[in-house]
């Protein structure tokens, strides 16, 4: 075994060697041979079919430190059969699949994987623990392998949403508005023994909280036998897909992005400090059953999907680490609009608009769309409207168009008492930054307007404007 794991390892090293994305990919298609069939192979292990082994290499590594753990029984190695393609020989596949399966779970779980580590040679623990890891950390992904072979690397992939627009846009009502959270996506594994939890994109974030560990196994709990529940499979396990960020202790609201992502990195660098993992706070807005999500798709309406997280987190009021996502039901698009207005003056980020009947599907959903502020565009000033009260006499708000003069929008909001004083010469025909949240239509449906339009500036070195 050690000769394939020594390829393999090679090839991985050569990888690791190069920043260029066409030398790694020039790599990868210069491989042949049975060589290549059994790096795939490897691949698919770690990356092909979203496994999932409960435990991360950070465990292993630190229960191998425990002189209690001995190696793995050699009486149990013999007398199994070892293709030339393997990179791993049968019994340890074999601990990998019990694992998987959940056939060996909780500290015995653990103690098996340990057990095969302490065994392998230093080349093919390495590969063991990229395993449990879901990534070799190369700088390739299986985006890239399936670029370069076309094979079966399904990629982990979570629910995304598309940006609400007129194309986009919800055809019935209601619809749950949700507060768009500032911070870092968590995807959360649970079943009765273990938690993992992950980043969007797979990787492992190295959270050592037995609180919250324990918050998540209560809430799987009550998922499992709270009669009020429509979806019954949750036996399995089940998986939470939430936000992740630092609480302040003094408000109990979560810390900014900021710190939130720099929490968030040490996680997943596994050098966050004990004081940091004690104030990690999670907010859920969905629990898919394990096995729906590795099928990446569960076709249980998103109502009731949230209505058992609500469920769940009522019957644990001692729960403290974890929340529940600020819903409100619209039932029309100004309600929606309104709503993100609400909470954007308030200094959030945004809302997320999800349809009630809703699936959970793995890839950018039309059933899951974002409001938020971040867009930007030059529009050439046409028109004043003057103000009223405080700003009688002065510039009220700025009417703009886009450069096709489908978009029609008045600017008054971020203008400062001085540029509003200013004459109104200084601001006909110029073209001016506004930022905004989206495109939607004009109430006299001639076009198009921008929601919650901003003046930011004058562009003097701009002459016409965007059109969008």
């Amino acid at each position: 075994m050690r000769k394939h794991a020594q390829e393999i390892y090679d090839i991985i090293e050569q990888l690791r060697d190069t920043n260029s994305r066409i030398e790694k990919e020039n790599i990868l298609k210069s491989l042949d041979g049975m060589i290549a069939v059994r790096f795939v192979l490897f691949l698919q292990t770690v990356y092909g079919k979203m496994y999932n082994y409960w435990y991360s290499p950070d465990a292993v590594l630190k229960n191998a430190n425990d002189d209690r753990i001995s190696v793995y029984p050699e009486e149990e190695r013999k007398n199994q059969t070892y293709h030339d393609m393997d990179f791993f020989e049968p019994w340890v596949s074999n601990c990998l699949e019990a694992v998987k399966l959940r056939k060996i779970t909780g500290h015995e779980g653990l103690n098996l994987l340990t057990k095969v580590y302490l065994t392998l040679d230093e080349i093919s623990q390495q590969l063991f623990l990229m395993v449990l890891d879901r990534d070799i950390r190369a700088g390739v992904t299986p985006t890239t392998f399936n670029k370069v072979w076309k094979g079966d690397f399904e990629e982990f992939k979570v629910m995304l949403c598309h940006t609400f627009d007129e194309k986009t846009k919800p055809k019935k009502y209601p619809v749950i508005a949700q507060l768009k959270y500032d911070a870092a996506r968590i995807i959360i594994f649970v079943n009765e023994s273990s938690v993992t939890y992950r980043t969007r994109n797979g990787k492992f974030y190295d959270i050592q909280n037995k609180q919250l560990d324990d918050e998540f196994k209560l809430l799987l709990k009550t998922l499992k036998t709270n009669k009020t529940i429509t979806e019954k499979g949750y036996q399995n396990g089940v998986v939470f897909d939430g936000e992740l960020y630092q609480l302040d202790n003094e408000t109990g609201r979560p810390k900014s992005r900021q710190l939130s992502n720099g929490v968030a990195t040490k996680l997943i660098k596994q050098t966050a400090s004990e004081e940091e993992q004690k104030d990690i706070g999670i907010t859920v807005w969905d629990c898919i059953p394990y096995a729906e999500f590795q099928k990446g798709l569960h076709k249980t309406e998103y109502q009731h999907r949230l209505n058992d997280l609500k469920f769940a987190l009522e019957d644990n009021s001692e729960i403290e680490h974890i929340a529940l996502v600020e819903s409100k039901l619209c039932y029309n698009e100004q309600e929606v609009f309104d709503t993100a207005s609400k909470l954007i003056a308030n200094g959030e980020e945004g809302i997320i608009v999800k349809t009630v009947d809703g699936p959970y599907e793995n890839k950018r959903s039309k059933f899951a769309l974002k409001i938020k502020d971040v867009l930007e565009a030059d529009l050439k000033v046409v028109a004043i409207q003057e103000g009223t009260g405080k700003y009688k006499g002065k510039i009220g708000a700025l009417l703009c168009e886009s450069g096709d003069g489908n978009v029609k929008v008045s600017v008054g909001s971020g203008l400062t008492d001085e540029q509003r004083s200013l004459p109104e010469s200084d601001y006909i025909g110029k073209i001016i930054s506004v930022k905004y949240n989206t495109k939607i239509p004009n109430y006299d449906k001639s076009g198009e307007t921008l929601f919650l339009p901003r003046f930011v500036e004058i562009r003097l070195d701009k002459d016409s404007a965007d059109i969008l």
